[in-house]
């Protein structure tokens, strides 16, 4: 939360973050797949 410290500690941050994004992407996608499919079966 503190910037004063650098770019040292942001840095990493960032694919971090980006990596959450991804994944929380990914688990959407395979969630929607999931309703697809039972609604394709139902």
């Amino acid at each position: 939360m503190t910037n004063t410290t650098g770019n040292r500690n942001n840095t990493p941050a960032i694919p971090g973050f980006a990596a959450v994004c991804v994944l929380s992407l990914n688990g959407l996608s395979l969630a929607l797949g999931l309703l697809r499919l039972r609604l394709n079966v139902g």
